[in-house]
Protein backbone atom coordinates (compact mmCIF):
# COMPACT_ATOMS: atom_id res chain seq x y z
CA UNK A 1 0.00 0.00 0.00
CA UNK A 2 2.82 2.43 0.90
CA UNK A 3 4.55 1.76 -2.40
CA UNK A 4 1.31 2.34 -4.25
CA UNK A 5 0.87 5.69 -2.57
CA UNK A 6 4.48 6.60 -3.33
CA UNK A 7 3.92 5.58 -6.91
CA UNK A 8 0.83 7.75 -7.21
CA UNK A 9 2.68 10.66 -5.52
CA UNK A 10 5.71 10.46 -7.72
CA UNK A 11 3.67 10.03 -10.86
CA UNK A 12 1.58 13.08 -9.97
CA UNK A 13 4.68 15.21 -9.35
CA UNK A 14 6.55 14.04 -12.39
CA UNK A 15 3.58 14.64 -14.64
CA UNK A 16 3.19 18.30 -13.83
CA UNK A 17 5.50 19.63 -16.49
CA UNK A 18 9.21 20.14 -16.86
CA UNK A 19 9.69 21.96 -13.52
CA UNK A 20 9.04 19.08 -11.12
CA UNK A 21 10.00 18.84 -7.47
CA UNK A 22 11.10 15.17 -7.64
CA UNK A 23 13.01 13.13 -10.20
CA UNK A 24 11.69 9.55 -10.61
CA UNK A 25 14.03 6.65 -10.08
CA UNK A 26 12.71 4.72 -13.11
CA UNK A 27 10.70 5.70 -16.16
CA UNK A 28 7.41 3.74 -16.10
CA UNK A 29 6.31 5.03 -19.50
CA UNK A 30 5.14 2.17 -21.72
CA UNK A 31 4.95 -0.38 -18.86
CA UNK A 32 1.61 -2.22 -18.68
CA UNK A 33 2.30 -3.66 -15.26
CA UNK A 34 4.33 -2.51 -12.26
CA UNK A 35 6.27 -5.28 -10.57
CA UNK A 36 7.55 -4.74 -7.04
CA UNK A 37 11.15 -4.31 -8.18
CA UNK A 38 10.11 -1.45 -10.44
CA UNK A 39 8.24 0.22 -7.64
CA UNK A 40 11.20 -0.16 -5.30
CA UNK A 41 13.50 1.31 -7.95
CA UNK A 42 11.08 4.16 -8.55
CA UNK A 43 11.18 5.15 -4.86
CA UNK A 44 14.71 4.18 -3.89
CA UNK A 45 16.37 5.91 -6.83
CA UNK A 46 14.15 8.99 -6.83
CA UNK A 47 15.89 12.34 -6.22
CA UNK A 48 15.04 15.97 -5.55
CA UNK A 49 14.97 18.27 -8.57
CA UNK A 50 18.18 20.24 -8.97
CA UNK A 51 16.40 23.52 -8.22
CA UNK A 52 14.54 22.15 -5.20
CA UNK A 53 15.73 21.23 -1.69
CA UNK A 54 14.82 19.28 1.42
CA UNK A 55 16.14 19.77 4.91
CA UNK A 56 18.14 17.74 7.41
CA UNK A 57 17.93 18.45 11.15
CA UNK A 58 21.04 17.13 12.86
CA UNK A 59 23.79 18.21 15.32
CA UNK A 60 26.40 16.80 12.91
CA UNK A 61 27.14 17.81 9.34
CA UNK A 62 25.53 15.66 6.64
CA UNK A 63 27.97 13.66 4.48
CA UNK A 64 27.62 15.52 1.21
CA UNK A 65 30.63 13.84 -0.39
CA UNK A 66 29.12 10.38 0.09
CA UNK A 67 25.62 11.60 -0.69
CA UNK A 68 25.89 14.21 -3.46
CA UNK A 69 22.14 14.86 -3.34
CA UNK A 70 22.72 16.62 0.01
CA UNK A 71 24.55 19.41 -1.78
CA UNK A 72 21.17 20.94 -2.72
CA UNK A 73 19.67 20.46 0.73
CA UNK A 74 19.46 22.69 3.80
CA UNK A 75 21.01 21.60 7.07
CA UNK A 76 19.55 22.88 10.35
CA UNK A 77 22.55 22.66 12.65
CA UNK A 78 21.15 22.08 16.16
CA UNK A 79 24.55 21.74 17.82
CA UNK A 80 24.08 25.31 19.11
CA UNK A 81 21.15 27.22 20.55
CA UNK A 82 19.60 28.88 18.67
CA UNK A 83 20.11 26.53 15.70
CA UNK A 84 21.87 27.78 12.57
CA UNK A 85 20.53 27.24 9.06
CA UNK A 86 23.34 26.23 6.67
CA UNK A 87 23.84 25.41 2.98
CA UNK A 88 26.55 23.44 1.20
CA UNK A 89 29.22 25.14 -0.94
CA UNK A 90 30.25 22.86 -3.77
CA UNK A 91 33.29 25.07 -4.50
CA UNK A 92 34.54 25.01 -0.91
CA UNK A 93 33.15 21.53 -0.14
CA UNK A 94 31.82 22.57 3.23
CA UNK A 95 28.69 23.71 5.05
CA UNK A 96 28.24 27.46 5.84
CA UNK A 97 25.69 29.49 7.72
CA UNK A 98 23.26 31.44 5.57
CA UNK A 99 24.54 35.03 5.49
CA UNK A 100 22.74 38.37 5.56
CA UNK A 101 22.71 40.45 2.38
CA UNK A 102 23.93 44.08 2.27
CA UNK A 103 21.41 46.58 3.71
CA UNK A 104 19.01 43.71 4.56
CA UNK A 105 19.02 44.57 8.29
CA UNK A 106 17.59 47.98 9.17
CA UNK A 107 16.70 49.57 12.47
CA UNK A 108 13.25 47.96 12.32
CA UNK A 109 14.92 44.50 12.37
CA UNK A 110 16.97 45.21 15.50
CA UNK A 111 15.58 44.94 19.01
CA UNK A 112 16.57 47.81 21.31
CA UNK A 113 19.79 46.92 23.09
CA UNK A 114 20.47 43.87 20.89
CA UNK A 115 23.74 45.26 19.51
CA UNK A 116 26.38 45.65 22.21
CA UNK A 117 30.05 46.58 22.05
CA UNK A 118 31.02 42.91 22.32
CA UNK A 119 29.25 42.27 18.97
CA UNK A 120 31.03 45.05 17.08
CA UNK A 121 34.54 44.46 15.79
CA UNK A 122 37.18 47.11 16.40
CA UNK A 123 37.04 49.66 13.56
CA UNK A 124 33.79 48.19 12.20
CA UNK A 125 31.81 51.41 12.66
CA UNK A 126 33.19 54.58 11.07
CA UNK A 127 31.66 57.86 9.98
CA UNK A 128 30.53 56.38 6.64
CA UNK A 129 28.33 53.90 8.54
CA UNK A 130 26.47 56.53 10.53
CA UNK A 131 23.67 58.65 9.13
CA UNK A 132 23.62 62.36 9.94
CA UNK A 133 22.27 62.99 13.44
CA UNK A 134 21.94 59.20 13.98
CA UNK A 135 23.89 59.25 17.25
CA UNK A 136 22.49 61.47 19.99
CA UNK A 137 23.60 61.99 23.58
CA UNK A 138 21.19 59.24 24.67
CA UNK A 139 23.20 56.75 22.54
CA UNK A 140 26.54 57.46 24.19
CA UNK A 141 27.68 56.03 27.49
CA UNK A 142 29.46 58.36 29.88
CA UNK A 143 33.17 58.28 29.11
CA UNK A 144 32.69 56.23 25.93
CA UNK A 145 34.12 58.91 23.62
CA UNK A 146 37.77 59.77 24.25
CA UNK A 147 40.34 61.75 22.28
CA UNK A 148 41.42 58.56 20.47
CA UNK A 149 37.86 58.20 19.10
CA UNK A 150 37.80 61.63 17.46
CA UNK A 151 39.76 62.31 14.29
CA UNK A 152 41.47 65.63 13.74
CA UNK A 153 38.92 68.29 12.78
CA UNK A 154 36.05 65.91 13.52
CA UNK A 155 34.41 68.15 16.08
CA UNK A 156 33.58 71.76 15.16
CA UNK A 157 31.47 74.43 16.80
CA UNK A 158 28.46 73.22 14.81
CA UNK A 159 28.71 69.77 16.46
CA UNK A 160 28.60 71.08 20.03
CA UNK A 161 25.45 72.20 21.80
CA UNK A 162 25.56 75.42 23.82
CA UNK A 163 26.84 74.77 27.36
CA UNK A 164 27.36 71.05 26.61
CA UNK A 165 31.07 71.14 27.52
CA UNK A 166 32.06 72.18 31.03
CA UNK A 167 35.29 71.86 32.99
CA UNK A 168 34.49 68.25 33.97
CA UNK A 169 34.60 67.29 30.25
CA UNK A 170 38.07 68.74 29.58
CA UNK A 171 41.33 67.07 30.53
CA UNK A 172 44.20 69.11 31.94
CA UNK A 173 46.01 70.99 29.14
CA UNK A 174 43.73 69.39 26.51
CA UNK A 175 42.74 72.76 25.03
CA UNK A 176 45.45 75.14 23.84
CA UNK A 177 45.29 78.30 21.74
CA UNK A 178 45.55 76.32 18.48
CA UNK A 179 42.14 74.79 19.31
CA UNK A 180 40.40 78.16 19.65
CA UNK A 181 39.10 80.19 16.73
CA UNK A 182 39.66 83.99 16.83
CA UNK A 183 37.15 85.67 19.14
CA UNK A 184 35.71 82.27 20.12
CA UNK A 185 36.20 82.93 23.84
CA UNK A 186 34.55 86.02 25.28
CA UNK A 187 33.97 87.20 28.82
CA UNK A 188 30.64 85.34 28.92
CA UNK A 189 32.56 82.06 28.35
CA UNK A 190 34.91 82.52 31.31
CA UNK A 191 33.78 81.82 34.86
CA UNK A 192 34.79 84.19 37.64
CA UNK A 193 38.31 83.46 38.93
CA UNK A 194 38.83 80.67 36.36
CA UNK A 195 41.99 82.14 34.81
CA UNK A 196 45.17 82.39 36.87
CA UNK A 197 48.69 83.45 36.01
CA UNK A 198 49.63 79.77 35.61
CA UNK A 199 47.07 79.53 32.76
CA UNK A 200 48.68 82.29 30.66
CA UNK A 201 51.81 81.75 28.58
CA UNK A 202 54.39 84.51 28.97
CA UNK A 203 53.96 87.22 26.34
CA UNK A 204 50.59 85.96 25.05
CA UNK A 205 48.32 88.77 26.30
CA UNK A 206 48.72 92.20 24.70
CA UNK A 207 46.92 95.50 25.04
CA UNK A 208 44.91 94.69 21.92
CA UNK A 209 43.52 91.61 23.70
CA UNK A 210 42.10 93.58 26.65
CA UNK A 211 38.93 95.65 26.39
CA UNK A 212 38.80 99.09 27.98
CA UNK A 213 38.16 99.05 31.73
CA UNK A 214 38.15 95.22 31.92
CA UNK A 215 41.00 95.10 34.45
CA UNK A 216 40.38 96.82 37.78
CA UNK A 217 42.29 96.79 41.04
CA UNK A 218 40.29 93.70 42.13
CA UNK A 219 41.75 91.80 39.12
CA UNK A 220 45.38 92.45 40.06
CA UNK A 221 46.98 90.41 42.81
CA UNK A 222 49.29 91.88 45.41
CA UNK A 223 52.80 92.14 44.00
CA UNK A 224 51.66 91.23 40.47
CA UNK A 225 52.89 94.37 38.69
CA UNK A 226 56.51 95.44 38.30
CA UNK A 227 58.16 98.13 36.24
CA UNK A 228 59.28 95.46 33.76
CA UNK A 229 55.59 94.68 33.07
CA UNK A 230 54.87 98.20 31.80
CA UNK A 231 55.81 99.64 28.42
CA UNK A 232 57.26 103.15 28.45
CA UNK A 233 54.62 105.91 28.23
CA UNK A 234 51.69 103.48 28.50
CA UNK A 235 50.45 104.88 31.83
CA UNK A 236 48.98 108.38 31.74
CA UNK A 237 47.66 110.56 34.54
CA UNK A 238 44.22 108.97 34.26
CA UNK A 239 45.72 105.48 34.75
CA UNK A 240 47.53 106.32 38.02
CA UNK A 241 46.49 103.95 40.80
CA UNK A 242 45.74 104.88 44.38
CA UNK A 243 48.65 104.98 46.81
CA UNK A 244 47.11 102.23 48.94
CA UNK A 245 47.49 99.80 46.02
CA UNK A 246 51.29 99.98 46.23
CA UNK A 247 53.00 97.32 48.33
CA UNK A 248 56.17 98.44 50.12
CA UNK A 249 57.70 94.97 49.98
CA UNK A 250 57.88 94.24 46.26
CA UNK A 251 56.33 97.11 44.27
CA UNK A 252 58.69 99.93 43.49
CA UNK A 253 57.93 102.94 41.31
CA UNK A 254 56.88 106.57 41.30
CA UNK A 255 53.22 107.39 41.75
CA UNK A 256 52.43 110.93 40.56
CA UNK A 257 49.47 112.77 42.01
CA UNK A 258 48.18 115.87 40.26
CA UNK A 259 46.69 117.80 43.12
CA UNK A 260 44.52 120.13 41.04
CA UNK A 261 42.60 119.70 37.83
CA UNK A 262 43.57 121.31 34.53
CA UNK A 263 40.22 123.10 34.64
CA UNK A 264 39.54 126.49 36.19
CA UNK A 265 39.09 124.80 39.56
CA UNK A 266 42.74 125.74 40.18
CA UNK A 267 43.21 128.91 42.25
CA UNK A 268 43.87 132.08 40.32
CA UNK A 269 47.36 133.55 40.31
CA UNK A 270 47.64 135.88 43.29
CA UNK A 271 50.26 138.60 44.00
CA UNK A 272 50.65 141.37 46.57
CA UNK A 273 48.21 139.65 48.93
CA UNK A 274 50.18 137.77 51.62
CA UNK A 275 47.84 134.82 51.13
CA UNK A 276 48.36 131.07 51.52
CA UNK A 277 47.11 128.61 48.89
CA UNK A 278 46.74 124.97 50.02
CA UNK A 279 46.96 121.83 47.86
CA UNK A 280 45.96 118.71 49.86
CA UNK A 281 47.53 115.35 48.93
CA UNK A 282 46.67 111.83 50.16
CA UNK A 283 50.12 110.45 50.82
CA UNK A 284 49.98 110.47 54.59
CA UNK A 285 53.74 111.12 54.49
CA UNK A 286 55.97 113.94 53.34
CA UNK A 287 56.09 113.98 49.50
CA UNK A 288 59.38 112.99 47.93
CA UNK A 289 58.99 115.99 45.65
CA UNK A 290 56.56 118.73 44.68
CA UNK A 291 56.35 121.51 42.13
CA UNK A 292 54.13 124.55 41.67
CA UNK A 293 53.61 126.16 38.26
CA UNK A 294 51.65 128.99 36.65
CA UNK A 295 49.30 127.75 33.89
CA UNK A 296 48.15 130.13 31.15
CA UNK A 297 44.36 129.83 30.80
CA UNK A 298 43.78 132.63 28.32
CA UNK A 299 43.10 131.86 24.68
CA UNK A 300 44.77 135.15 23.82
CA UNK A 301 47.94 134.21 25.71
CA UNK A 302 50.21 136.56 27.70
CA UNK A 303 53.77 137.84 27.13
CA UNK A 304 54.24 135.42 24.24
CA UNK A 305 52.98 132.39 26.18
CA UNK A 306 50.09 130.37 24.75
CA UNK A 307 47.10 128.84 26.50
CA UNK A 308 48.20 125.70 28.35
CA UNK A 309 51.86 126.79 28.74
CA UNK A 310 53.31 126.28 32.23
CA UNK A 311 55.93 128.42 34.00
CA UNK A 312 57.73 127.10 37.05
CA UNK A 313 56.67 129.35 39.95
CA UNK A 314 60.22 129.42 41.31
CA UNK A 315 61.43 131.03 38.08
CA UNK A 316 59.28 134.13 38.68
CA UNK A 317 61.13 137.17 40.04
CA UNK A 318 59.81 138.87 43.13
CA UNK A 319 60.77 142.42 42.10
CA UNK A 320 58.25 144.91 40.80
CA UNK A 321 58.29 146.14 37.24
CA UNK A 322 60.76 148.90 38.10
CA UNK A 323 63.07 146.55 39.97
CA UNK A 324 63.10 148.73 43.07
CA UNK A 325 62.11 145.96 45.50
CA UNK A 326 63.70 142.52 45.75
CA UNK A 327 61.92 139.59 47.38
CA UNK A 328 60.47 136.28 46.33
CA UNK A 329 57.13 136.16 44.53
CA UNK A 330 56.06 133.21 46.72
CA UNK A 331 57.38 130.62 49.18
CA UNK A 332 56.48 126.96 48.68
CA UNK A 333 56.59 124.26 51.38
CA UNK A 334 54.89 120.94 52.29
CA UNK A 335 54.02 118.56 55.11
CA UNK A 336 52.44 115.07 55.33
CA UNK A 337 49.00 116.36 54.29
CA UNK A 338 49.45 119.33 51.90
CA UNK A 339 51.62 121.55 49.72
CA UNK A 340 51.42 125.27 50.51
CA UNK A 341 52.09 128.42 48.43
CA UNK A 342 52.61 131.62 50.46
CA UNK A 343 52.49 134.75 48.28
CA UNK A 344 54.47 137.90 49.09
CA UNK A 345 52.73 141.10 50.15
CA UNK A 346 54.92 143.38 48.04
CA UNK A 347 55.77 141.44 44.91
CA UNK A 348 54.47 140.62 41.48
CA UNK A 349 55.10 137.66 39.14
CA UNK A 350 57.91 139.03 36.99
CA UNK A 351 59.13 136.66 34.24
CA UNK A 352 60.90 136.79 30.91
CA UNK A 353 58.92 137.10 27.66
CA UNK A 354 58.63 133.70 25.97
CA UNK A 355 60.11 134.91 22.70
CA UNK A 356 62.52 137.69 23.70
CA UNK A 357 63.36 136.95 27.34
CA UNK A 358 62.71 140.61 28.24
CA UNK A 359 61.26 140.87 31.75
CA UNK A 360 57.55 141.61 32.10
CA UNK A 361 54.78 141.33 34.69
CA UNK A 362 52.25 138.54 34.14
CA UNK A 363 48.57 139.45 33.81
CA UNK A 364 47.23 137.59 36.86
CA UNK A 365 43.77 137.21 35.32
CA UNK A 366 45.25 134.97 32.62
CA UNK A 367 47.07 132.53 34.89
CA UNK A 368 46.26 129.97 37.63
CA UNK A 369 48.32 127.92 40.05
CA UNK A 370 48.81 124.22 39.60
CA UNK A 371 50.70 121.82 41.89
CA UNK A 372 52.37 118.45 41.27
CA UNK A 373 53.46 116.16 44.11
CA UNK A 374 54.86 112.63 44.08
CA UNK A 375 56.20 109.99 46.39
CA UNK A 376 57.90 106.60 46.17
CA UNK A 377 56.79 103.34 47.75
Amino acid sequence: MKKLLALIFLISLSSQGADTDLRKGIDLTGMSSFPGTALNQLVDNGTIATNKALGIISPTAPDASGNPRYTNWFWMDVSSDPPVMKTYSKNLANWFGIGVGPNSVGTAQLIDGSVTTAKIAVGAVDSTRLANNAVGTANLQIGSVSSTNIQGGGVTGFNIQTNSIDTTKLGASSVDRTNLAPNAVTSTNIAANSIYSTNIVAGQVFGTNIALNTITSTNIGSGALYGTNMVNNTIGTNQVIALTAMNTTNNYGIVVYTLVSLTNAAPALTTNSSSTITFTHQFGVMPLGYRVVYVCVSAAGDNGYAQGDEIDALSADGTNAGGSTTQRAQTIYANSTSVFVVTSSASSAFVGNKATGVGALLNTTKWVYKCYAWTVK
